[in-house]
């Protein structure tokens, strides 16, 4: 598993693929009723083909989006994110203690929604600054054991993250209308089109020219969900996997 179709291109219905190895974390800037959680499920879908691939899903939000799922253990809603960030990064610590197994380790993918939320809430400076760093470690360190970090946003700002920590999302989405502030923090030295509606995109890799496209259409939502709970139900990493899998 290298790279994924996550979107298609204006006009010629291209596809745009993400090569999770070469850019590892993508970061998505999206306001409310842009379609951020339709392509968050189509991304899904697409990780389920990926028979090894493993997720954990933090909504700080506790909406509707995941409730059907709230019993799996790699889905953590509300202030659970908190302890479902600890494991993540129980997982991404265990295989840094091993970086170089007998075989290579599976996609580890952290999807983190509302994340601005999830940061604004937090009251305590010293729990901010553990999420923090935290986020900013898998940012800098994770790809080398593949592990990958989805960061979605309503705004991206550069307080949400530890120094220097968003320059480290080698992919960067904008689904929907992109305000002049949001243009500057993701595409700042680009000339793009912030007038788009939704589904409508811009994403970006890193040395790469703006894309412009669409997200992809889901035909079937039931069966998408059934890929999704297929997805979850492998559930979570063990922490101890470093260890297991040693020569």
């Amino acid at each position: 598993m290298a790279k994924l179709k996550i979107v298609r291109r204006e006009g010629s219905n291209e596809p745009v693929s993400w090569d999770i190895m070469r850019y590892s974390h993508l970061l998505i800037n999206a306001p409310t009723n842009s379609g951020k959680s339709y392509f968050i499920k189509y991304l899904s879908c697409l990780l389920q083909l990926h028979t090894k691939t493993q997720v954990a899903i933090l909504d700080y939000k506790s909406g509707t989006d995941y409730w059907q799922w709230r019993a799996f253990d790699n889905v953590f809603l509300g202030d659970d994110i908190y302890k479902g960030l600890d494991i993540a990064y129980k997982i991404f610590e265990a295989r840094r203690e091993n970086p170089t197994p007998s075989s290579p380790y599976p996609p580890f993918f952290i999807i983190f929604e509302e994340y601005q939320s999830s940061i604004e809430s937090i009251s305590k400076k010293a729990d901010k600054e553990k999420v923090l760093g935290q986020v900013g470690n898998l940012l800098r360190l994770s790809r080398q054991v593949n592990c990958h970090l989805v960061c979605v946003c309503q705004r991206s700002d550069s307080n949400l993250f530890s120094a220097g920590g968003r320059e480290n999302f080698s992919a960067r989405l904008s689904i929907a209308r992109l305000s002049p502030q949001a243009k500057q923090m993701l595409f700042p030295d680009d000339e793009v089109n912030c007038n788009k509606g939704q589904g409508e995109v811009n994403l970006q890799f890193d040395g790469q020219p703006v894309i412009e496209a669409r997200t992809y259409t889901i035909r079937d939502m039931n069966k998408a969900e059934r890929l999704i709970t297929d997805l979850l139900s492998r559930g979570l990493p063990l922490t101890d996997e470093a260890v297991a899998r040693s020569p």
